[in-house]
């Protein structure tokens, strides 16, 4: 019986060393290789006492390959990649670090691999049309490049939490970087990191009169090249488009926004509004934060992976909001927010 187990057990291995062969002659054969991704994240939970328990919310992402075209350019030259659509592939990550990602490239070809994380109720890539998704993966103007690449979520004041990193490839214990030839040997890794913005507003000691509170933004941003960041489109000044971001009930004398926001960068500076809803009545405030870092003259610059937490009493809302904290999401103390719905 012994012998019969060992002989099965054997035989197991050796059907399963064949099959292990003839994918990887198969793939050879389409002039593909696999590519094995270890992904982390700089998402680890922590708590912020001003806007909740941080959470981050990707479990899905998207790898997506760029394709080097004119060979003689420089590798920093992102307008000389192309996505390879057919090669991009959706993994659900239940859990980070992920180790167990594979996926095929043209053995032949340059790469740069573009690795996009957000939650699965946000954006399906296996159905980019559906009415589900919350942004849309595009490029302005066309055609379509690494460096036209952009972000754009339907609505912006619903922005999702979006994180990106580069895959950089590795052969052996040699660094290869993020501009690569796939060969048998190499494999990828990245750490995720968040793309948008955080915002946090509260307000305290609300008279009793006073029913909600309406945070607004005069013109916020629309759309960003995934690349830099830069921004792609803006609301303008006519447009009519909403400039609500959130609406809260008071309670307890309290509101406290936590939003995400796409980076309005340092050129395009934001000033917010405050709608003080009494009945049937509504007074508007213009929000004036003191001078920072992230502030001029009032107005908030909101800048990626970075949060910005703003504070006041209900008597100081008309002149002057201070700064609670100002915080880089990639520190020690907090790196993330628990959004408003």
């Amino acid at each position: 019986m012994t012998k019969v187990i060992h002989y099965i057990w054997w035989l197991g291995i050796l059907c399963w060393s064949l099959s292990a062969c003839s994918d990887d002659k198969l793939l050879n054969e389409k002039g593909l290789v696999e590519v094995r991704l270890s992904l982390n994240t700089d998402m680890s939970t922590r708590t912020s006492s001003d806007i909740g328990v941080a959470t981050h919310s990707v479990d899905r992402i998207l790898v997506l390959p760029f394709q080097k075209v004119n060979l003689s350019l420089p590798d920093t030259q992102n307008d000389n990649f192309i996505p390879v659509w057919p090669l991009a592939r959706q993994y659900n990550i239940p859990v980070f670090p992920s180790t167990n990602l594979s996926f095929t490239l043209e053995n032949s070809k340059t790469y740069k691999i573009l690795v996009i994380g957000y939650n699965h109720a946000d954006y399906d890539h296996n159905n980019p049309s559906g009415s589900g998704n919350r942004v849309i993966l595009s490029s302005q103007p066309l055609p379509t490049t690494l460096a036209n690449f952009q972000l754009y979520p339907k609505l912006p004041n619903q922005v999702p939490e979006f994180f990106i990193c580069y895959g950089t490839a590795s052969k052996g214990s040699t660094t290869l970087g993020t501009v690569f030839v796939p060969d048998d040997g190499v494999t990828l890794s990245g750490t995720l990191g968040r793309i948008v913005s955080g915002l946090g507003v509260k307000i305290t000691n609300i008279p009793s009169y006073v029913n909600s509170v309406t945070l607004l933004a005069d013109n916020m941003v629309k759309a960003i090249r995934v690349a830099d960041t830069t921004i792609t489109v803006i609301q303008t000044t006519g447009d009519n488009e909403s400039r609500v971001i959130r609406q809260q009930n008071v309670v307890n004398g309290t509101v406290d926004f936590g939003v995400f926001l796409l980076p309005s960068g340092k050129t395009s500076k934001l000033t917010f509004y405050l709608d003080i809803g009494l009945g049937s009545l509504t007074q508007r405030y213009t929000m004036y934060i003191e001078d920072s870092n992230v502030t001029q003259g009032g107005k908030l610059m909101l800048l990626p992976n970075d949060a910005v937490i703003v504070s006041a009493g209900y008597d100081k809302i008309n002149y002057g909001f201070v700064i609670t904290r100002d915080i880089n999401l990639e520190d020690d103390v907090w790196d993330g927010i628990n959004p408003t719905p």
